[in-house]
């Protein structure tokens, strides 16, 4: 009996490959991307504070142990960090940017069932957001222009 269960165990531990406090870390940081998010949604004009998504980020490396997902975390600080409060062309192709790392770590977590990567074809950008709803965050003209990516 234990011989069956121990690949099974052993199969779904390499298939998360990663521990409860980096999920913690990487639900934190999709909570403040559906922010960020929604106020580009709401705002054609504005561009949001990355403040709050920049510390969460920062706190939040300090508790994973995967040194690949810290290098993935200070890497898209250092992405955001460059952006905050500059031009909207500039940042939105940060926050693509932003959002293809953050759709690599949806799929190592185990997340893909709640969050989804998308892509417009027509702005060439990445945003990742919960359901599978296409809400492009970049075209304000063209909310509902994109595809879902599995």
């Amino acid at each position: 009996m234990k011989l069956i269960f121990f690949p099974v165990i052993f199969a779904f531990t390499l298939q998360c490959g990663i521990n409860s406090e980096t999920k913690k870390g990487i639900e934190a940081v999709l909570n403040e991307n559906q922010k960020v998010s929604a106020y580009l949604l709401a705002h054609d004009k504005e561009l949001p504070d990355l403040k709050g998504m920049i510390s969460v980020l920062a706190s939040s490396r300090t508790s994973i142990k995967e040194k690949d997902i810290q290098n993935k975390f200070s890497e898209m600080e250092t992405i955001l960090s460059k952006v905050n409060g500059k031009e909207r062309e500039e940042f939105m192709i940060a926050y693509s940017g932003f959002s293809e790392i953050l759709a690599g770590l949806v799929k190592k977590a185990g997340f893909a069932q709640q969050y989804n990567r998308f892509y417009c074809p027509m702005v060439r950008k990445t945003w990742v957001a919960k359901g599978e709803e296409i809400q492009n965050p970049y075209a304000p003209e063209m909310r509902d222009c994109g595809d879902l990516i599995k």
